[in-house]
């Protein structure tokens, strides 16, 4: 990812020059390929706004064992028919978009803010670019559609509400390993409400992205769910890191923690998913760690395989998506996997 919470970071795809965004170093295109490394969510803030702000994101913890692989591709789904391209991670991990020159509209895709599993799809779409795009440029659109839920209750209704995208800052970002001086943000926001089975509620997001020159997508992002139900509102953030940032310097940092992905002779199959009360783990490796991060980057599980094929109880943990990560000292693997009871 990167779902609706919200696969919006999906659609940042393109590069930077002299901090203004068009449609000809912006917009996806199909073979465009990148990584994103999730980032511990605790304490992390968007910070300021307007010209010559700087974000200090030092110390956050850059996961990179738990990483995200994005292709675009021509869209092949019949349900959006007016998208063109579609981003995803896989195949049932798709979002659909249309890009232009005056900007990029948002189809849809699917849904996953806990306890809540579903798809989305706009008839009125998401204005989630606008070009060209500098300091203070923005565009806002109605959007309207479907919401379908999977889980934890069947059922499908409308949602009206309205979407935004601004260029709301200019200046210096800071990592632990390399600071960036030559940087935009974009706010992109959405507000929906809906009725699904007749039940009311409202969804909530806030997208910031962080581009520079030289590198296609954003460098930062950081997410931002509300789901309202009638049980109550219910917050998810999501941060990730492009992976070209992390090679800026040489020197490791201690908050670039973890090693990069090697799947080679590592093969990871993990199943059923969705899982519910038990995730089963094949690994070639006779003995490995395993552990699984909540959408925040907190370690919610950890156990240890003794056999080539183990069961691990997640009867305990509430419905959402989880990383599984998978380490037999010489190797790690990771994969998305969705608990949904």
């Amino acid at each position: 990812m990167k779902k609706l919470y919200f696969f919006l970071l999906a659609i940042g795809v393109s590069s930077l020059s002299k901090a203004q965004l068009t449609q000809a170093n912006h917009a996806p295109v199909a073979g465009d390929t990148y990584t994103l490394y999730h980032c511990d969510s605790i304490g992390v803030s968007p910070g300021g706004s307007g010209a010559g702000t700087t974000w200090n994101f030092s110390t956050v913890t850059t996961l990179t064992t738990s990483s995200f692989n994005y292709t675009t591709g021509a869209a092949s789904s019949t349900a959006y028919p007016n998208a063109n391209l579609m981003v995803l991670t896989k195949p049932t991990d798709a979002i659909y978009i249309k890009p232009s020159a005056s900007g990029i509209d948002y189809y849809g895709g699917p849904v996953v803010v806990s306890p809540v599993v579903g798809s989305i799809t706009y008839s009125n779409p998401a204005k989630t670019m606008t070009y060209p795009c500098n300091m203070g440029a923005t565009a806002s659109a109605t959007i309207s559609g479907i919401l379908n839920i999977i889980s934890p209750l069947a059922g499908s209704g409308n949602f009206l509400g309205n979407s935004s995208v601004t260029a709301d800052a200019t200046g210096t970002l800071v990592f632990a390993n390399k600071t960036y001086t030559d940087v935009m943000r974009v706010l992109t926001s959405q507000t929906m409400n809906y009725t699904v089975s007749g039940l009311p509620g409202s969804i909530n997001i806030k997208n910031y992205d962080w581009y520079t020159p030289g590198i296609k997508q954003p460098i930062f992002t950081i997410n931002t769910v509300t789901l309202t139900t009638f049980a109550g509102p219910n917050t998810q953030s999501f941060v990730a890191r492009h992976k070209a940032t992390l090679t800026a310097s040489s020197t490791p940092t201690p908050t670039d923690t973890g090693i990069h992905d090697n799947q080679a002779d590592n093969s990871l199959e993990v199943f059923p998913n969705p899982a519910a009360n038990s995730l089963n783990i094949t690994l070639s490796s006779p003995e490995a760690q395993v552990r699984l991060f909540d959408v925040t980057g907190k370690v919610v599980l950890s156990e240890k395989i003794t056999m080539e094929r183990n069961s691990i109880s997640t009867a305990s943990l509430p419905d959402g998506v989880y990383v599984c990560e998978v380490s037999d000292g010489k190797s790690r693997k990771t994969q998305k996997v969705v608990i949904q009871h």
